[in-house]
């Protein structure tokens, strides 16, 4: 796996944090890295909620790494925000875990819905 352009978990106050704490404190950062920040924060929200609902799910998390055709240290990185989380990682939230993706509202036909 190559290096992440960005490691998301660094513009969080407390890194450790990151994709396990509901509410987290941010970093400030330049006008540069304000796009950054935002897709840090947005990658945190879905962390938490993936993490959240494997809990609920009472299923071992190497089980949806499977189901989401994932590796368990991949999936591991992106919940810490090691490295990048794709749009691929979120359809796969949805359809496994029933995590809702309220960024788009796209006719989405044909997917296997609850």
């Amino acid at each position: 796996m190559s290096d992440p352009r960005f490691r998301p978990r660094d513009f969080c106050a407390d890194p450790n944090l990151f994709g396990k704490a509901e509410v987290v404190d941010w970093v400030s950062g330049g006008r540069e890295e304000d796009h950054l920040i935002v897709a840090a924060k947005i990658q945190h929200y879905f962390a938490w909620r993936i993490r959240s609902q494997i809990k609920k799910s009472a299923r071992p998390t190497k089980v949806y790494a499977l189901a989401s055709r994932t590796s368990y240290d991949r999936l591991m990185k992106m919940l810490r925000g090691e490295t990048i989380m794709r749009l691929e990682d979120l359809g796969h939230a949805e359809i496994v875990l029933g995590v809702k993706v309220p960024l788009i509202d796209l006719p989405l036909r044909g997917l296997p819905r609850d």
